[in-house]
């Protein structure tokens, strides 16, 4: 009884978190998504939050084993667009197969300038 009123207190403040963080994105207009809104806000309750982060993060574990679940209305999408996607298949496999290198040799530039610039400050500051 009290690992599920954990689990149910959990998925509460997940819920809350992106509910929060949905009425924060409507009512100030921000260029975030409200989804990111409401991630954030999870992250500073799991940070600053110490009584309830526990059943926060074993709800957050319940979630991610059924995350497969959640590829199913991709699926589902393909399927439903196919004659759209057999009418755009060259550009949407030139942006797979451009956009996809490209997003990896940016992340690596970007790691590389910011590994770069941390061992630098770790030096001046020894």
């Amino acid at each position: 009884m009290r690992r599920t009123l954990n689990l149910l207190l959990g998925l509460m403040v997940i819920l809350c978190c992106q509910l929060l963080g949905q009425f924060l994105h409507e009512r100030f207009e921000l260029k975030v998504p409200a989804a990111i809104v409401g991630m954030l806000l999870l992250l500073l309750f799991l940070l600053l939050g110490k009584n309830h982060s526990h059943a926060t993060v074993q709800a957050g574990h319940r979630l991610l084993r059924l995350l497969p679940l959640f590829f199913i209305p991709a699926g589902a999408g393909i399927v439903l667009y196919r004659d759209i996607i057999a009418h755009e298949y060259l550009a949407i496999g030139a942006a797979l197969l451009i956009g996809t290198p490209l997003a990896f040799v940016i992340t690596l530039l970007l790691f590389n300038q910011f590994d770069r610039s941390t061992s630098c400050r770790k030096g001046r500051d020894q």
